[in-house]
């Protein structure tokens, strides 16, 4: 059993556009990826799931003052929407069939009845596209703000640096998915997407540090070696100071040292 937990106060810029807009994008894209959807009353969120997130051990390690090692954790739809978006965007892109889609002369095969091939059109035309990333970076600078937060606010409570620690590696899953749709469609959005780069070590180098502190000394390892794996190449316009790369490679060292002695 979890809790569910309201948000913290968000921009309202961040949610400009709301659930329901992601959902249906979401929708039309699901059959062009290849993914099977039905159409149920529940497709439609209430706002407060929209404004809520998952973060809570179970209750009974609460009362009994115990610790769980990875609570289960679910970001808020304004952070997911906009990831699962990107993600689909940049599997389109690697098919070679974000291109070919004003092409298509019919809808394609088991396309849902709530979509038309004209909303396809629609949302995957390049100005919707360059919409939907603005607000992807958008969400992406609340959401590292909010770790941020969360980690200054923190107190002497493995939960609190752990909930800091999940909002940098959903922050970091959306870097991750800018970061993919401009690989795929070979720099197309390169001005657009410019910083989620940085973002993405910096998202992982955070997440590293507080997984450290906590004694998770082998997912420190995997995002300090994953924060240092972003960084190689990294363009010079991203404006990634040295000295997060070398932090970075000093996280590695010390969680490989750490399960050294373990």
């Amino acid at each position: 059993m979890l809790f569910m937990v309201p948000n913290r106060a968000v921009d309202a810029r961040v949610l400009s556009v709301d659930g329901e807009t992601i959902s249906k994008i979401s929708k039309g894209l699901m059959v062009l990826v290849g993914i099977g959807t039905d159409d149920t009353p529940a497709d439609v969120e209430s706002l407060s799931n929209k404004m809520c997130e998952i973060f809570r051990p179970p209750p009974l390690a609460t009362f009994m003052n115990t610790s769980v090692e990875s609570p289960v954790s679910v970001a808020p739809e304004w952070v997911i929407g906009p990831t699962a978006l990107m993600r689909m965007y940049s599997v389109l892109a690697q098919r070679k069939a974000l291109d070919g889609i004003p092409a298509l002369k019919k809808p394609p095969s088991g396309l849902s009845s709530t979509t038309s091939l004209k909303h396809i059109r629609q949302i995957t035309h390049p100005d919707i596209i360059l919409r939907a990333i603005k607000i992807s970076q958008l969400r992406l600078r609340t959401r590292m703000d909010e770790g941020r937060e969360r980690h200054r606010t923190r107190t002497n409570n493995d939960y609190d640096v752990n909930d800091a620690c999940a909002t940098f590696m959903s922050a970091a899953e959306l870097a991750a998915a800018l970061v993919a749709l401009d690989n795929h469609t070979h720099g197309a959005y390169a001005t657009e997407v410019l910083g989620a780069r940085k973002q993405l070590v910096i998202a992982l180098g955070n997440a590293s540090e507080m997984a450290f502190n906590m004694g998770r000394h082998q997912r420190a390892f995997h995002l300090a070696s994953s924060a240092v794996s972003a960084a190689e190449n990294i363009p010079e316009e991203e404006g990634l100071s040295l000295e997060i790369v070398e932090k970075n490679k000093r996280r590695v060292n010390n969680a490989y040292a750490a399960l050294q002695r373990q």
